[in-house]
């Protein structure tokens, strides 16, 4: 049988806004500039799909250390 469910989804900013990390440290994480990330959390910029589901992941186990 095959899956078709769609993988989670989650903003890199709400993840920022989750966790003690700084901006620069997500960037690095996201391997992106930290003006890109920036602008992301201004809002003058929305990340890709695929930064958003990498964030999914990345909270899960980012969030289950704490």
């Amino acid at each position: 049988m095959t899956d078709y469910s769609t993988p989670p989804e989650l903003n890199p900013v709400d993840l920022w806004h989750q966790t003690d990390k700084t901006q620069e440290e997500l960037a690095e994480i996201f391997d992106v500039h930290p003006t890109t990330f920036a602008r992301w959390c201004n809002g003058s910029r929305k990340p890709s799909l695929a930064y958003r589901r990498r964030a999914a992941e990345l909270a899960q186990q980012l969030l289950s250390r704490q």
